[in-house]
C-alpha cells in the first residue's frame, strides 16, 4: 500500500480514548497535504524516509497539542522499530510544531501511516479547532551532511 492510498482519517475515533468500532470516512476526506509524498523514481525503497510536518498551532491551544504529540510518540517508539527518529520541536518564530521522523526505508514509512493511532492523530486535533490551518507535510531528499554522531540529552 502506498501513501496515495491510504484510507482517510477516522473521525469517530479521539486520540488514545474509547471508540464505537465504527469508521467513517464519509464525513470528511484527508487533505492531500496529510499524506506524505513518496517516489521511487530513483529506487529509494531501501534508503531512509525522512519526513517533516508542520503544523500551526494556536497560542491557547500549543501544550495541548504538544501533549498528544508526546503521547503518540512514545507509542510509535514501543511499537514502530522501523521508525529511526520522531521528534517534536517548536518553531517560536511562527508558532508552529515541527514533526521530524525518519524511516528505515519506504516500506517502514507506509507501516507507520497504516497504524490507526497516525491515521487519526491528525484528524481529532482539526477537529478539536486546535490547529490554525492544514498541516504541511513533505518528504525530504538528503543532498549530504551526517545524521547525528550520539544523542543530546536535555
Amino acid at each position: 500500500m502506498s501513501f496515495r492510498s491510504l484510507p482517510d482519517y477516522g473521525l469517530n475515533d479521539n486520540l488514545g480514548g474509547p471508540t464505537d468500532g465504527k469508521n467513517d470516512t464519509t464525513s470528511t476526506s484527508k487533505p492531500s497535504s496529510t499524506s506524505p509524498p513518496t517516489s521511487n523514481s530513483e529506487g529509494d525503497s531501501d534508503h531512509p524516509v525522512d519526513i517533516i510536518t508542520t503544523l500551526g498551532v494556536y497560542p491557547e491551544t500549543k501544550e495541548l497539542v504538544e501533549e498528544h504529540l508526546i503521547k503518540l510518540g512514545k507509542q510509535i517508539e514501543q511499537e514502530e522499530p522501523d521508525c529511526l527518529q520522531w521528534e517534536v520541536f517548536y518553531l517560536s518564530a511562527t508558532g508552529e510544531l515541527v514533526l521530524i521522523e525518519r524511516f528505515k526505508n519506504l516500506a517502514a514509512a507506509e507501516y507507520h501511516w497504516q497504524m490507526k493511532y497516525n491515521q487519526n492523530l491528525l484528524s481529532y486535533l482539526a477537529e478539536q479547532g486546535w490547529l490554525s490551518g492544514q498541516p504541511d507535510m513533505k518528504r525530504l531528499k538528503s543532498r549530504g551532511g551526517f545524521a547525528f554522531r550520539s544523542r543530546l540529552t536535555n
